[in-house]
């Protein structure tokens, strides 16, 4: 049967019960079945109460409160056993937080510590000297499998006996020991650190002790923190059996020393220094300029990523000439570059005066980094007038054999330098293709040392022939300023360099004003005109 008719010249289509009650049956279903599925929905959105939680949620939740640090610090979680019994009895059920454990006098803590952190590792730090020490190995001899590092930050001379007892313990998890001395002038002399028994320890940090001569009977040692530590034998004797001996990577040396005594001079030694291809850290600091000479002499890490090097001002006489760096941290008669042969390979200078912190000189390539660092001890030792030029010279004197191709100096104060100065570091980098100043004057003794190192080379090419970018940041302009006489040399220099064929790609500058009059003057007047001899001129006014 044709389920259509012609009405009116019009096509319907005809009707159907049987189908039209199907489709009000499916309508019906689908309510039903939306009503339903909102129903599952909205049980699955709802908020569970938190008793309600399974206790390895509750684990995982409370496991981002596992932090390292000092006594209630390190156990933030210890205030969430206090909720109710239940979270009592995950707490002190779950290993997990009982895996760090920082001890004050109490053994009775360390004792529940250990029984709750069950066989799982521990690392165990020790902060006051009034624990009763002699319970150390009775204490930890059930535990000593499961013991992964140790830290004793506050022992005296009578802990010794009571160490040496723990350490002939067989630890086989121990991997780190720390113990730093806080008798005032007495070193511990008899610890006594065992490759046997202590088989995989691979970090050793001791302060005011005699570094132990079996210590390098432990094969699997890697790093090595020795802090006013003296040596059992001769420097480099004992490295050179810790080099053949051990798997040594990272060497620290330090002092205490607060006055350099007057008769303190080691001889220079004649043979060349000993090797060490193996370390790939080496950090020293000492406020006596002959022990950094000594261990600089009798020691070299040719291949080492990371090399600090630390010295103390605590007279004029340590900063002879104009020289900071070179004759308080790498003193002659060796130049150097044969102390630290990597100072040939950098090509990244970096100079940090940080307030009445440290000043610091920093150098890199794509391998390795060079921290030297210099601190006033009385904070006006150092002559801050003519500390850029000073620096600026032991940046010259170190790396202009260097392919350098940036130099940074950061500043909070404006420390200047004479255009000599400028002239003579642009003319002892070709290679350099970046320069960036911050916190420092308008600069104006700069761009005059650019002029004169670019119209007073000796060779075919232009000095700094490579400089694409200058970067000046926190420039401050003050209202008295006259805005003619420090855009002038700039302008003289970038146009000259861009003449002969030096043009800069990029001028950024980041600059401190006193009002927005200032402001619309340099945009209107003095950027535009720079776009002569730079290809992109940056600006940010605050």
């Amino acid at each position: 049967m044709d389920s259509t008719m012609d009405v009116g010249g019009l096509l319907r289509y005809a009707e159907h019960p049987s189908l039209e009650d199907r489709r009000d049956a499916l309508l019906s279903r689908r309510v039903s079945l939306l009503a339903e599925l909102a129903e599952v929905y909205q049980g699955l959105n709802a908020i569970v109460p938190i008793h309600q939680l399974p206790a390895e949620l509750v684990v995982e939740i409370m496991a981002y409160l596992v932090v390292d640090g000092y006594k209630e610090v390190a156990r933030p979680w210890r205030s969430l056993m206090e909720v109710c019994h239940r979270w009592r009895v995950i707490i002190c059920s779950t290993s997990l937080f009982w895996r760090r454990v920082s001890v004050g006098c109490n053994s009775r803590w360390l004792t529940l510590c250990l029984e709750r952190c069950g066989n799982a590792p521990v690392h165990i730090s020790f902060y006051e000297p009034a624990f009763p020490h002699h319970l150390l190995p009775l204490i930890l001899a059930n535990h000593a499998s499961t013991v992964r590092s140790l830290a004793f930050f506050k022992v005296d001379w009578q802990w010794e006996t009571s160490l040496n007892a723990l350490f002939s313990l067989h630890m086989p998890a121990l991997e780190g020991v720390a113990v730093n001395n806080t008798s005032v002038d007495r070193l511990c002399t008899g610890l006594r650190l065992s490759g046997s028994h202590l088989p995989r320890l691979t970090s050793v940090s001791l302060s005011d002790f005699v570094v132990p001569e079996d210590l390098a009977l432990c094969k699997k040692l890697k790093q090595i923190e020795l802090r006013n530590a003296p040596l059992p034998m001769g420097l480099r004797k004992f490295f050179s059996t810790m080099q053949s001996k051990t798997c040594l990577q990272e060497i620290s040396f330090s002092d205490s020393f607060k006055e350099v005594p007057a008769m303190m001079q080691f001889p220079v030694p004649t043979s060349p220094p000993l090797e060490l291809p193996h370390i790939r850290k080496f950090h020293l600091q000492s406020g006596a300029r002959p022990v950094i000479q000594q261990i600089l002499y009798a020691l070299r890490a040719p291949n080492a990523t990371d090399i600090s090097i630390t010295g103390i001002v605590r007279g004029q006489q340590d900063v002879p000439g104009n020289h900071l760096f070179v004759p308080r941290l790498l003193p002659g008669p060796r130049h150097p570059h044969d102390l630290i042969p990597s100072l040939a390979t950098a090509t990244s200078v970096v100079l940090k005066f940080e307030g009445h912190g440290p000043v610091v000189l920093e150098a890199s390539n794509s391998k390795q980094r060079i921290h030297l660092a210099v601190i006033d001890d009385s904070n006006w030792l150092l002559d801050y007038r003519s500390l850029l030029h000073i620096c600026l010279c032991d940046v010259i004197s170190l790396f202009s054999t260097a392919p350098v191709a940036s130099i940074a100096v950061y500043s909070e104060y404006e420390y200047t330098a004479r255009s000599d100065v400028w002239r003579l570091l642009f003319a002892s980098f070709p290679q350099l293709e970046t320069l960036t100043l911050t916190g420092l004057s308008a600069y104006a003794d700069m761009w005059d040392g650019l002029m004169e190192a670019s119209t007073t080379s000796t060779t075919p090419e232009m000095s700094c022939h490579g400089l694409k970018t200058i970067e000046l940041d926190n420039v401050r302009f003050r209202s008295t300023d006259n805005y003619d006489c420090v855009f002038r040399p700039i302008f003289g220099a970038l146009r000259y360099r861009a003449l002969k064929g030096c043009r800069l790609d990029t001028l950024r500058m980041r600059i401190k004003l006193e009002g927005p009059e200032d402001d619309l003057a340099l945009r209107r007047t003095y950027f535009p005109a720079l776009a002569v001899s730079v290809t992109n001129v940056v600006y940010y006014s605050y």
